[in-house]
């Protein structure tokens, strides 16, 4: 065979294995001769060997132009792995910080909290979206420096808002915490009042004993509500048609008054405000139901007469709602009420809200509902 023949054998051979090798699926690095993972690009064996990737520092890492989406380096000045997210450099070694229940929470801000994890800067983002699509203005990366809670503002009752922080030191930023949901409440000064669609609240309620002219002993709502701005968690049942918080008011005896009026009971929700005599039919009986922060309280009086006769006058229903702080009436019938009030009223009597022709009036009516807001 002639030189000139072997030269070009084995050039041609060269090409050849230098072509399979180009456009070889994925390739293994080992001492075994095996074949490498069909799921692996690159599948390094070794019992005795690493693998080495770019050792760099800070500065020389920050300088790498447009860096791509996953790319890793290892920061010499931190003795930390760094990944490249799309955004901002990540340390592997920074552990996120643990984001714990917002505080200090009213009808337009809440605090955020969250735990150090020896930071020297925090990052806040707050969200009406538990995935964090979009961001409430001025809360997106918003640097909060080195503390471990910030007041956010300039939110809107009833609003479910997320929170979310990472930690960033000189060697890159943390992964994101867990997330925390608020609610900041709505706190009602002053009530409006509108006609709704009869829609009472069903439920198995406690049944609540009273004789004439008598008020309940303190009761739970489940929940805390807030009427007139003034938070409440427990609460009063008339045997005359209404609730009352503060336990000051009494009974109402004997009819329904005209509100607002400073004469007690102040602080109360009259669903149908009458001389009512539970002792001679029907029943009384409060529930909680639903799932925090959108509670309700149910109370009932069913099919209760006017002082002091036995024939069922009144059946309505009272509802509270956690968070919003709205109240609902729903009356199955109100027969030949008179004098009747349905309404709120504030701690100190001097501010209410009546539906038209139901303060101190007299009405028969069947399927009524009104919303308070």
């Amino acid at each position: 065979m002639s030189k000139p023949f072997l030269r070009t054998l084995i050039f041609a051979l060269f090409f050849i294995a230098s072509s399979t090798v180009l456009r070889s699926q994925n390739v293994g690095i080992n001492t075994t001769g095996a074949l490498p993972d069909a799921s692996s690009m690159l599948d390094v064996v070794s019992t005795t060997k690493g693998v080495l990737i770019p050792r760099m520092t800070t500065a020389q890492r920050n300088a790498i132009v447009t860096p791509a989406e996953g790319l890793l380096i290892y920061n010499l000045d931190c003795k930390d792995i760094n990944l490249y997210n799309g955004t901002a450099w990540i340390s592997m070694m920074l552990m996120a910080p643990t984001a714990s229940a917002a505080t200090s929470i009213t009808p337009s801000q809440f605090t955020a909290n969250w735990n150090s994890n020896g930071s020297t800067t925090y990052y806040l983002d707050v969200s009406t979206s538990s995935s964090f699509t979009t961001f409430v203005a001025g809360y997106n990366n918003l640097n909060v420096g080195a503390v471990t809670t910030y007041n956010v503002t300039g939110l809107t009752c009833g609003v479910t808002y997320y929170y979310r922080v990472r930690g960033s030191n000189a060697c890159g930023t943390s992964q994101n915490s867990n997330i925390i949901s608020a609610i900041p409440p709505c706190c009602i000064s002053n009530y409006n009042v509108m006609s709704i669609a009869y829609a009472p609240v069903v439920g198995v309620g406690t049944s609540v004993a009273l004789g004439d002219d008598q008020e309940s002993g303190l009761l739970p709502i489940g929940f805390t509500f807030s009427l007139y701005c003034v938070n409440y968690t427990d609460f009063y049942i008339s045997s005359n048609g209404f609730i009352e918080f503060g336990g000051l008011g009494g009974s109402g005896c004997c009819g329904g008054q005209v509100l607002p009026n400073t004469t007690t009971p102040n602080s109360l929700i009259a669903g149908g405000w009458d001389d009512l005599y539970p002792p001679g039919a029907g029943s009384i009986n409060y529930f909680t139901t639903g799932v925090s922060p959108n509670r309700r309280l149910v109370v009932n009086w069913t099919g209760v007469p006017f002082c002091c006769g036995t024939t069922p006058a009144v059946s309505f229903q009272i509802v509270l709602f956690e968070t919003t702080n709205q109240i609902e009436i729903h009356a199955a019938y109100y027969n030949g009420i008179s004098p009747g009030t349905i309404g709120v009223e504030n701690q100190a009597g001097t501010l209410a809200t009546t539906p038209p022709g139901r303060n101190s009036g007299t009405w028969t009516s069947a399927n009524e509902s009104w919303r308070f807001y």
